[in-house]
């Protein structure tokens, strides 16, 4: 049997079309299950000390692509194992929830005003064109709104994967705008979780994805390609995060070191070390991307890593010292991981 070239091409454009149908449906349940609960937009405070007159700092966690602002750090548990659980009646019947930001950190952190920062960050299904530039503006406009009467409250940043971007694109903006000056001064620590500082190979797959799928699903892939390994947008804003970052920010990167897996299909790392371990100190982490921002319960080893890195930029600032300058030049430290680990 002969084969032309016609069919030849067919066939490996169905090769390559079938895993990209059988990815896309996967989103587009996603993305409907996603649709279908209310987000926020802007920044909303979540919880606070007891007494809001003796609030010490302002921590604002900044979610990823395609993220809910407040599922993205919430994740579920066995049933049997949140027994000590305020919602625990609930175990029965539904799956019992761990948020983090809102379960655990209050209550260790009784100083902290713990707040999320929502944006529009979809990119597949009725997909943005709006960029990590758009939405760090839009972070300024609403931490000065909030903020109001406290801006020289020492504040703390939070950023999973995207996120991170935004908030270096936010803080960058911050040291050129008189009106947000203030912002960029009271910031004192950053915490990246997964941040893409060179970007993700992984990113192709996804443009690939969104770029097939622009016209039946309205996908959009403007952030994926600045999220190319290597591009020079994230070069370009990591030189300009670089030069006008505040004098005395602390920083930590947390990095991956489990492949991340799309049913049974490894995926390898979405953001290595090489990438998300570029500004500060960086701290491994024993998950996969999807579980850099999800902590089970007050053991869990990233959570304990993440309540040392807020303590010891507190300490920093209660200090007078407020921090370490943390810059390009900076390589991991395993000396500073292990003092972390051993505080």
């Amino acid at each position: 049997m002969a084969f032309t070239t016609s069919s030849i091409e067919f066939a490996i454009a169905l090769l390559l079309g079938l895993p990209v149908v059988f990815f896309a449906s996967h989103y587009v349940n996603r993305a409907a299950r996603r649709n279908s609960s209310r987000r926020q937009r802007g920044v909303k405070v979540l919880a606070h000390g007891a007494n809001a007159e003796k609030i010490e700092v302002d921590i604002v966690a900044v979610h990823g692509l395609g993220a809910h602002p407040e599922f993205t750090w919430t994740t579920k548990i066995d049933p049997q194992q949140c027994s000590d659980r305020t919602n625990a009646g609930r175990c029965a019947h539904v799956p019992c929830r761990s948020n983090w930001l809102v379960d655990f950190l209050p209550t260790d952190f009784p100083e902290a005003e713990i707040m999320t920062f929502g944006y529009n960050a979809d990119w597949f299904g009725k997909g943005t064109s709006a960029t990590a530039y758009e939405s760090g503006c839009f972070l300024l406009r609403e931490l000065k709104e909030i903020r109001g009467r406290h801006k020289s409250r020492p504040l703390l940043f939070v950023g999973h994967s995207f996120g991170g971007l935004v908030v270096k694109e936010a803080l960058v903006q911050a040291s050129i705008e008189q009106d947000y000056r203030d912002i960029g001064d009271a910031t004192c620590g950053i915490i990246f979780l997964g941040t893409p500082h060179q970007g993700s190979g992984v990113s192709a797959i996804g443009a690939l994805v969104a770029w097939l799928t622009t016209a039946l699903f309205g996908s959009d892939m403007t952030q994926l390609v600045y999220l190319q390994k290597h591009g020079k947008e994230l070069a370009n804003l990591q030189a300009r995060f670089a030069k006008s970052i505040v004098e005395g920010i602390k920083m930590f990167s947390f990095y991956e070191t489990l492949p991340t897996c799309f049913h049974q299909i490894s995926l390898g790392l979405v953001v290595n070390r090489d990438s998300a371990g570029l500004v500060g100190d960086s701290i491994s982490v024993d998950k996969d991307h999807s579980g850099m921002n999800k902590c089970i319960d007050r053991e869990d080893p990233l959570y304990k890593d993440i309540c040392r890195a807020i303590q010891g930029i507190l300490d920093n600032v209660r200090s007078g010292k407020k921090g370490q300058c943390a810059l390009t030049s900076r390589t991991h430290s395993d000396a500073a991981y292990e003092n972390l680990r051993t505080q």
